[in-house]
């Protein structure tokens, strides 16, 4: 489940936002990620990557994009450090 806000107040010019503020969507969430160890001289380092998307409704802006959903990506990586 997704939940959008608005501003009250819309950001160019401070007036008060006239179109829809609130909107509770469902979302479909789903994504991929691995590991990579890197041997025996580093085997307490691990690279990790990831990638997600979260496939929701479209938020309440002014904005008519023609769509009906719209897909939140999220990718990423890091190091792992074992102790």
């Amino acid at each position: 489940m997704g939940h959008f806000v608005a501003s009250k107040n819309l950001i160019f010019n401070g007036a008060t936002n006239p179109g829809h503020r609130i909107k509770t969507t469902g979302v479909l969430n789903g994504g991929v990620g691995f590991d990579v160890p890197l041997g025996r001289k580093f085997r307490n380092v691990i690279f990790r990557f990831e990638a997600r998307d979260n496939w929701s409704g479209v938020p309440p802006i002014n904005v008519d994009t023609g769509k009906t959903r719209q897909h939140n990506l999220y990718v990423g990586g890091g190091a792992v450090f074992a102790f």
